[in-house]
């Protein structure tokens, strides 16, 4: 890991032109801030964007090549990041600007950000260039020559899961996957950027392989027998974020899954949210009323939803018309933000890359309205919510456009878990005594 974080530094340091953070050193850029520069920093930032190359080069292909090239350390010395031989990709003994320029644009194809938590953005450009080169595995099982390899990815789905696959605290999504009727066997890689549950129906028995390309929020299936079912670290696997399936990162996904399994990859399939997918063909039917596995959500005009957790357990939200502010406001986000519902699953069904659990609260709106029914917090003016009782937790997933504000009632301890957006007050004091915004407005 040391050295890959020395070629992180190394790349960081030429990164330091690119003023807008999109990782690429535009010739608009060049222009505009040359004239601030430095003598030295303007020549090098010269020679960089003249030998822009416009095919760059994939992570995997700089790992392989760039890592025996090392400089050779001696009496214990760190390399250089400004040592030129960092960026001699082919081993030559000399280094051009095509070389430079090829590395920079490999950062195109790394994995997103958003978990690196440190402030500084050159330190976390440089966590995400360490974490493309290092040494996690990405061992493939083998596809059988007649098998048709499909690249299966999304951001997240338009359902929430009952049950977790990355613990409490984070939202698990859920999309149903229909394998349509045929006789060639399908491998399938899948990936998330959120955790997900991908469903698998219909003609099951065609799943040869599914890879799940797990990250930290967690990946599971259910449908699936176990033993055709293996998860791998995505970060190093492939580069960049694929559901767009006609971007230039998802073509870059697909010719380097074809190269590390060595057989031809059919296409790159799915969409930023998924309700439900058809394989091979990649369709995504349309459906405006679900009714699964116990659980029915009425779409529309939204007046129902009826969550049965057992048999002697059933939760039903019914929104009271002249209510503006509890269960009907409730109602409407949960079907705004998630048209599929809430699935529920049952966790033994699961097949995941961590530990499978059911939800203790329902993530985001849904939560809201477990404890809403559990007459456990009362809704009141703009969005707040007063915690009138002890609750298990806080919701998961309570960022951006689910976040809420939660007022403490007196005595009431600070519930477990983690508010995100949200605001805490304390009913006794007004203080804002947890959530992100708090920090904020100290």
């Amino acid at each position: 890991m040391a050295r890959a974080q020395q070629r992180a530094q190394a790349i960081a340091q030429i990164l330091r032109f690119d003023t807008n953070g999109d990782l690429t050193i535009s010739p608009d850029e060049a222009t505009r801030q040359a004239p601030f520069l430095r003598a030295g920093d303007r020549a090098e930032l010269t020679l960089v964007m003249a030998g822009r190359d416009p095919d760059g080069m994939s992570v995997s292909d700089i790992a392989r090549l760039v890592e025996p090239r090392m400089p050779p350390r001696q009496n214990g010395e760190q390399a250089s990041v400004g040592d030129p031989m960092l960026y001699d990709v082919d081993g030559d003994g000399r280094t051009t600007v095509a070389e430079v320029q090829a590395v920079i644009a490999a950062v195109e194809a790394l994995p997103p950000v958003d978990a690196q938590r440190s402030s500084n953005p050159r330190t976390r450009i440089e966590r995400r260039l360490a974490d493309a080169m290092g040494d996690e595995p990405c061992t493939l099982p083998p596809a059988s020559d007649e098998a048709t390899v499909l690249l299966l990815s999304a951001y997240n789905a338009t359902a929430l899961s009952t049950v977790t696959v990355a613990g409490q605290d984070k939202t698990t999504y859920t999309a149903e996957v229909i394998v349509e009727p045929g006789e060639t066997p399908l491998y399938v890689v899948a990936s998330a950027y959120e955790g997900m549950i991908w469903r698998f129906t219909g003609a099951t028995d065609r799943i040869e392989t599914f890879v799940g390309m797990a990250r930290a929020d967690g990946l599971g299936t259910t449908g699936l027998p176990s033993d055709r079912v293996t998860f791998v670290p995505e970060r190093g696997c492939l580069p960049g974020e694929r559901w767009d399936s006609g971007s230039g990162a998802a073509l870059r996904a697909k010719a380097a899954l074809a190269k590390r399994l060595d057989h031809p990859v059919a296409a790159v399939v799915g969409s930023y949210s998924i309700d439900r997918i058809s394989l091979p063909s990649g369709t995504e039917p349309a459906r405006d009323r679900r009714s699964a596995n116990g659980i029915t959500v009425q779409f529309g005009n939204g007046d129902q939803i009826e969550l049965q957790g057992g048999r002697d357990r059933k939760l039903t939200f019914v929104p009271d018309a002249t209510d503006d502010g509890g269960y009907a406001r409730l109602l409407r986000q949960l079907n705004r933000f998630y048209p599929g519902g809430v699935i529920q699953i049952d966790p033994k069904d699961v097949t995941a890359s961590g530990q499978v659990a059911p939800y203790d609260i329902l993530p985001q709106q849904a939560g809201l309205l477990q404890l809403l029914e559990r007459d456990l917090i009362e809704p009141m003016s703009n969005g707040t919510y007063r915690i009138t009782a002890p609750i298990p937790r806080f919701p998961a997933g309570l960022y951006g456009g689910h976040s809420v504000r939660f007022l403490l009632a007196d005595g009431v301890p600070l519930p477990e878990g983690e508010p995100g957006h949200s605001e805490v007050i304390d009913g006794a004091t007004g203080d804002c005594v947890s959530g992100a915004r708090c920090r904020i407005r100290r």
